[in-house]
């Protein structure tokens, strides 16, 4: 089911190709989503879920969050990461591999 985005376009689907945010900063939706991300699809978690690995395991700094609400949603996400792998039997990155 397509999301509406309010000050941003009609997304079918989400890339983490691009520069573009997965959740927008401005968007009310996008902000809620970040708060409560139960509320999202498979295909923005999945996205997010990558972005945080992405992101929380670069030893560069080369790669960052693109929005506050992007950044809010993948430190929850973080946290849980952390729980999984701590005393999950499956290692967290395996739970949403990149296609």
């Amino acid at each position: 089911m397509p999301v509406m985005h309010s000050p941003h376009t009609r997304t079918e689907s989400v890339s983490d190709e691009g520069n573009e945010p997965i959740l927008f900063d401005g968007c009310d939706r996008c902000a809620q989503h970040a708060e409560m991300l139960y509320d999202l699809d498979g295909s923005h978690i999945r996205t997010l879920w990558q972005r945080m690995i992405a992101v929380e395991t670069d030893t560069t700094n080369d790669i960052c969050y693109r929005s506050v609400n992007e950044a809010k949603a993948c430190q929850k996400l973080f946290l849980f990461y952390l729980l999984v792998e701590r005393f999950g039997v499956i290692h967290p990155k395996l739970l949403f591999p990149i296609k």
